[in-house]
């Protein structure tokens, strides 16, 4: 009598021998391209289509294979207006508030910047207008104020550019020492 054991392992030898079999056959057939993906390069040219202010919702009758170059669109965020006292300032007095105008109201809360050499500050917005005031005074000399570009506007819109603003202090003046 046949073991029952024996027929099913070797059942499943067969089987195995099989599919082994199978795809040594295929392979040989259909050897298919090894990648490990890293630096492929297309075989055909890729089909670029570089949107325009003109084509961007129309639709498109023909594939181009060119890529055209385009203008590139404006800057978004907001943008510095003015400043004042203007950037390069001589002789501004040490307790000179510096008025920036920006293309949109900013957030107070979101709106960074340092001041070098370190001159403790307040700040207060007017419409679009940020005021800074020295707590006490500027420093003599040249002072530069650094405004970051992550400082956002009331609707959430960061700059554009970050930039630098700097200006030179004079001292106040003294009274004269005859007087009394």
């Amino acid at each position: 009598m046949i073991d029952r054991n024996k027929l099913i392992i070797g059942g499943i030898g067969v089987a195995i021998l099989f599919f082994i079999f199978f795809f040594v056959l295929m392979s040989a057939f259909f050897p298919g391209k090894k990648t490990d993906n890293t630096n492929v390069e297309p075989t055909q040219p890729v089909n670029v289509i570089a949107p325009t202010s003109s084509n961007i919702n129309e639709p498109t009758s023909s594939v181009s294979t060119e890529i055209v170059p385009t203008e590139l669109p404006a800057k978004d965020g907001v943008q510095l207006i003015t400043i004042n006292p203007p950037d390069g300032a001589r002789e501004v007095d040490t307790i000179e508030q510096i008025f920036m105008t920006f293309s949109s109201p900013m957030n107070e809360g979101r709106f960074y910047f340092s001041v070098n050499p370190k001159t403790p500050t307040f700040i207060h917005t007017e419409g679009n207008k940020v005021i800074i005031t020295p707590e006490n005074t500027w420093k003599v000399g040249k002072n530069i104020i650094s405004v970051f570009g992550i400082s956002e506007s009331n609707s959430g819109t960061r700059l554009s550019t970050p930039f630098e603003y700097s200006f030179e202090v004079v001292p106040l003046p003294t009274p004269e020492s005859g007087i009394e």
